[in-house]
């Protein structure tokens, strides 16, 4: 019985080791991440569209996924976001950021422009991080900032 109990015991260890050096290794093993530029207009006057480009390239020697693009609720707050192109698979929101699920293999040299069709729906200044995202959640960050005016108002004060 002794016996029993100690394998029983030592493959329930090996498994126990198993298990945490795969969840180890998806969790904390190194992505490459996707270059990122972004493409605003400063100022934008109220109730008008605009559109921001973000464009995403691999500068790496293997394909990187792109999975998400995730933008700050500071910056969101003056906008509605209209169409996004390519469309996403999903979208959340978390930790005061929306997060836009895209799951796209981007080849070595290659780059990815996804465009989001934005309404100005509040004057002010809004500015917040921009996120591009891999599988791991490592990410390169671009900052959006722009000005909402009323119509009419001359960009300089």
């Amino acid at each position: 019985m002794k016996k029993i109990l100690i394998g029983c015991l030592g493959a329930a260890a090996l498994f126990a080791i198993l298990t945490a050096g795969a969840v180890w290794y998806w969790f904390f093993r190194d992505l490459p991440n996707l270059e990122a530029s972004l493409s605003l207009p400063q100022t934008v006057e109220l109730d008008a569209s605009v559109t921001m480009l973000v464009t995403t390239t691999n500068t790496h020697k293997t394909a990187v996924t792109l999975d998400s693009i995730d933008i700050d609720d500071s910056f969101l707050k003056g906008f509605q976001v209209g169409r996004i192109t390519p469309k996403p698979r999903d979208t959340s929101h978390f930790f005061g950021q929306r997060s836009w699920d895209f799951g796209r293999t981007v080849a070595p040299g290659e780059s990815l422009e996804i465009e989001f069709t934005l309404k100005a729906i509040q004057e002010g200044h809004f500015s917040g991080d921009l996120d591009v995202c891999n599988p791991n959640q490592d990410f390169t960050t671009q900052v959006a900032d722009v000005v909402v005016r009323k119509k009419g108002e001359s960009e300089i004060p």
